[in-house]
């Protein structure tokens, strides 16, 4: 205890400037002018050095940069001179109406002119006239070359009869880098052009190759070519792409500096860099190391920066000597009385007693307030509050304020905080921290902090503006794919209908040759434009899962019978290794696992040339449910392979692995993105194992609900059991004497009322509307009328009071029966009131059909139909009826054909039937609806929108049938336009597959 103990603040060590200012000065001032008077004679000389230094390098670059640049330009604009000469020669030609043979002509004498005097690097003029392409080097492109595709012709276009200078490109069989100058006629269509090679730019730089140990000169494209260096090497690289190189580095540095000189380091090395721009975004560039110009004079800056040191080290010692107690003290008390400065106010505030006490009050009214808070405490800062500007924030600092609540609020914690526009338009934060309770554990003192958050509310503020901006961007750009997506594939849809058309009615060759490159490149289009809307779908969130039961030998016929020609056309064997014990009834999106296979299928048919697909198909056990298994697919190629740093692209959107190898191959680089993501809501992920120059295997596994146990065994076979299998019913009898009217708004729903009713001989008539309808009751008799509900203008209801009223009408008596889609609990009950005999229920079922009609059918009309006649009857009809479907039909991928054939009663041919009516039908139907919506008609709207389902479902287009469930559910959603767009495109995608069969 004896021992003196040490205090840390009077240890510390100050700084020099305030040991000067309170004690020594007047010893210190002469050290302290010699120092400075060194120091800056040293600095100012080591300063003018380098000064003088760096403007001349920075003057020689210039100029060599300039001089350079300057004869680019003139190099560049006599190819744009020659293409401006010629331009007007060949636009009076046009217009004096010459041949092609003359253009060519004049191109080609022009050409061995320019040549042989003027440009010997070019290789000569060429363009597009009157939609011919001309070479006058006399180079032949084929008949696919397609010049208006061109960059040349592009750009040319864009400027609008300007000089164009086109991107320059490296010649792969020649090695020279290649530049195109390219004009527009003055017709805006016809385009002349020029390509020129650059090796003149690069001996025009090698005349100005001095000192190239330390200076670097290049010529760059505005696309980031480099067209002439230096280093010979660096020729035909690409500094936008080549991000990691120096080049790279420098080029970037010259786009973000305004100066045309400036200074730059790389890598531990410095550089003086000039940037002189050339024509149509070109820079000249001339860098120059200045480490071995600067070396000298950093040393000579070393020496003098320890000299100053070593001055200031000695007046320190001499200072600080002098008096350190004063300066402790000083330094305690500026601690102390600094420690609460970021508070605006800081109070102690006795709940209990209704007082506080200020501790700290940077603001004198509020000082001034806490001052005469004498038992009045709570209502002087309630008051405060009160006078506060209005704001959305006032409310909530007013009852945050009001401590009479303080118990119950801060019950279970000791510090609350709030943020609230304060006086002056100042943004605060208020703590109140429980510092004492009661024994009882009421609160007896709080701690009032307020704090200036003005600047920081600001920076918040603008993050989230930020924020905000970048998600409606996002928004947005989801909202333009997604509209555009639809606007294209309208008119493409068309497009391949009539081109479809073509393909029919045409019986020449080279039409027919045409038009199969149309199919070709739209339906190309099509899936692009597919995958888009895919991909817009899944960020905005409005893609769903959808599961339903599905035969999993149909998905496996659909599928193989999709990509089965594409293996063909390229020579490629399709292996299946289906694992026939599968279970073949499952519960799933079938759709969009037929989306995942398929984009995993056309992948490996791109990117393999020869040798095999592999499709495997297995299971496994996936958890201690029995009737979950877990579906495991992959698919193996013999392709290009995967290189195993491109891993990390193959699920980035819009980005294809090596580009330039895969150029000719299509895409928008979304396919495995939106495989990915579709696999990911449904639980699972897309596994992918490759070997470079040897092929890869993609795989996933997903959870699957069993419906029937039953093995897949042959999927093949099975599926043809499955499309064939017809229930066994026969018809109960015939009535030849008997007549009927049918009156339904749906066309397909009156095929199969009809087509059932065939075999019974009976008369049917069939109206399609309510007005219909009662025109052919008031002229014919009928034993039996049947009368669809919901049916738009005069539903079915309205139809039976409008006929019952005529006095004229001859079927006053006759049972009049409701079709209804409505089952629920009560319907019977409610149709009978309304005035029908009895109501049968949709999709309608052959047998309640046949024994509703011999109720209600008199029975003198009736001829039964023993069953062993029925039989053979049955056997002959099923030989002659049976079809088979176009294998296109199957490769529809939102086309449930299993699904849609049972519906059809097992009837290939009335499939077929309700599949032509559906194709016909919809552009009719669409049309009426967007008129009704149009004119607010809703309720007609909702009755168009029940059909649509109804003929979907029918067909087993179940995407289609799902959307227009959701506008039934939702007619009021703010989506409703958007959901109508969906569902009348889909319909519209789906008629345009269906078009060969029309």
């Amino acid at each position: 205890m004896g021992k003196k103990q040490t205090n840390s603040i009077q240890d510390k060590t100050f700084p020099i400037i305030e040991i000067i200012r309170h004690y020594g000065f007047s010893r210190a001032v002469i050290f302290m002018i010699l120092a400075l008077f060194f120091a800056s004679l040293i600095i100012g000389y080591n300063t003018l050095l380098s000064s003088y230094a760096r403007k001349s390098i920075l003057e020689q670059g210039e100029l060599n940069a300039s001089n350079l640049a300057k004869e680019v330009e003139l190099y560049l604009s006599t190819g744009c001179d020659i293409i401006e000469l010629n331009s007007n020669v060949t636009n009076s030609m046009l217009e004096n109406n010459a041949s092609s043979e003359e253009i060519l002509e004049y191109i080609t004498t022009q050409t061995d002119m320019i040549h042989n005097s003027i440009l010997p690097e070019t290789t000569g003029l060429y363009g597009c006239f009157n939609g011919q392409f001309l070479d006058g080097s006399g180079w032949d492109p084929g008949p696919d070359f397609d010049p208006e595709s061109r960059p040349w012709y592009i750009e040319a276009v864009a400027n609008k009869g300007s000089c164009a200078l086109i991107n320059p490109y490296l010649d792969l069989d020649t090695g020279d880098i290649v530049l195109s100058i390219a004009q527009t006629l003055p017709n805006d269509k016809d385009v002349i052009s020029l390509d020129l090679t650059l090796s003149k730019i690069q001996e025009l730089l090698q005349n100005y190759a001095i000192d190239e140990k330390n200076t670097t000169r290049m010529i760059v494209s505005n696309n980031g070519m480099v067209v002439a260096h230096s280093d010979e090497e660096e020729l035909g690289k690409n500094y936008i792409e080549e991000t990691e190189s120096f080049g790279a580095f420098v080029l970037h540095n010259c786009n973000r500096h305004r100066e045309r000189s400036f200074d730059i380091s790389y890598k531990g090395m410095s550089y003086n860099v000039c940037s002189i721009p050339i024509g149509n975004g070109w820079r000249s560039i001339s860098i120059v190391k200045s480490r071995n110009v600067y070396r000298p004079l950093k040393i000579m800056l070393f020496v003098s920066v320890l000299a100053i040191i070593f001055t200031f080290i000695i007046f320190s010692i001499i200072t600080v000597r002098t008096g350190k107690r004063t300066l402790v003290a000083d330094n305690l008390s500026n601690i102390l009385s600094s420690s609460a400065d970021i508070y605006m106010s800081l109070c102690d505030l006795d709940v209990i007693n209704n007082t506080a006490v200020g501790i700290k009050n940077v603001n004198p009214a509020i000082a001034k307030a806490v001052e005469a808070c004498d038992n009045n405490m709570k209502e002087i800062f309630l008051g405060i509050m009160q006078g506060l500007p209005e704001s959305p924030t006032k409310q909530r600092a007013i009852d945050f304020t009001d401590l009479s609540t303080i118990d119950e609020r801060m019950k279970d914690n000791n510090i609350e905080t709030i943020e609230y526009l304060s006086y002056g338009d100042i943004w605060v934060r208020a703590r109140l921290i429980v510092s004492k309770r009661t024994p009882e554990g009421k609160v007896s003192h709080v701690l009032w902090m307020l704090e200036n958050i003005n600047d920081e509310k600001k920076e918040r503020d603008k993050l989230i503006d930020m924020s905000d901006r970048a998600v409606a961007a996002s928004e947005a750009k989801s909202a333009f794919l997604s509209n555009m997506s639809h606007e294209i594939r309208t008119p493409i849809n068309a497009i391949l209908g009539m081109n479809e058309m073509v393909l029919r009615e045409c019986d020449d060759e080279s039409i027919i040759g045409y038009s199969h490159n149309i199919q070709s490149a739209g339906n190309t289009l099509l899936g692009l434009v597919n995958d888009i809307l895919d991909f817009s779908k899944i960020e905005s969130g409005k893609m769903e899962i959808i599961p339903v039961d599905y035969d999993l030998a149909s998905v496996l016929n659909d599928l193989v019978n999709m990509i089965t020609p594409r293996l063909e056309s390229k020579g490629l064997e399709l292996i299946l290794d289906i694992d026939k014990t599968v279970p073949h009834l499952l519960h799933g999106d079938d759709v969009r696992i037929r989306q995942v296979i398929t984009n995993i299928l056309t992948n490996a048919a791109k990117y393999t040339e020869k040798g095999s697909v592999t499709l495997s198909v297995s299971y496994s056990k996936a958890s201690d449910d029995d009737n979950l298994i877990s579906l495991n697919v992959a698919v193996k190629d013999t392709g290009i392979g995967i290189k195993e740093e491109d891993m990390n692209k193959l699920f980035s959107e819009f980005e294809r692995i090596e580009e330039k190898r895969n150029r000719t191959i299509e895409g928008t680089g979304l396919g495995m993105a939106i495989t990915q993501s579709i696999l990911s809501m449904m639980d699972s992920e897309l596994v992918v194992e490759s070997i470079y120059g040897q092929g890869s295997v993609f795989s996933f596994e997903l959870v699957q609900h069993v419906r029937d146990f039953e093995q897949l065994g042959d999927y093949e076979e099975t599926f043809k059991q499955a499309v064939t299998t017809k229930e066994k019913y026969y018809g109960k009898f015939t009535a030849p004497d008997a007549r009927i009217l049918v009156v339904d708004d749906t066309s397909m729903n009156i095929l199969v009322f009809t087509s059932l009713l065939k075999p019974t001989n009976m008369t049917i008539d069939t109206a399609g509307s309510g007005d219909e309808g009662i025109a052919f009751a008031l002229a014919n008799k009928y034993d039996i009328i049947f009368l669809d509900h919901m049916m738009p203008k005069k539903d079915g209801i309205e139809t039976l009071h409008e006929l019952m009223e005529h006095d004229d009408n001859p079927n006053k008596d006759t049972p009049i029966i409701c079709l209804t889609a409505n089952a629920i609990q009560g319907a019977r009950e409610q149709y009978l009131e309304a005035g029908f005999d009895d109501y049968l229920t949709k999709p309608i079922d052959s047998q309640n059909l046949e024994n509703m009609i011999l109720a209600h059918l008199p029975k003198n009309l009736v001829i039964p139909i023993e069953e062993e006649t029925a039989e053979e009857e049955h056997t002959v009809k099923q030989t002659d009826e049976d079809a088979f479907l176009p294998d296109f039909i199957f490769t529809i991928i939102d086309l449930n054909t299993i699904c849609g054939i049972k519906n059809c009663f097992g009837s290939e041919k009335m499939y077929m039937k309700a599949l032509i009516a559906f194709a016909k039908t919809m552009e009719p139907m669409i049309t009426s609806t967007v008129n009704y919506k149009e004119t607010g008609d809703m309720e007609d709207v909702l009755i168009n929108i029940k059909t649509i389902k109804a003929a979907a479902e029918m067909i087993g287009a179940d995407w289609i049938a799902n959307i227009a469930y959701d506008i039934e559910e939702d007619p009021e959603s703010d989506e409703l336009d958007e959901m109508l767009h969906e569902l009348f495109d889909s319909c519209r995608q789906l008629c345009s597959h269906l078009a060969p069969l029309l």
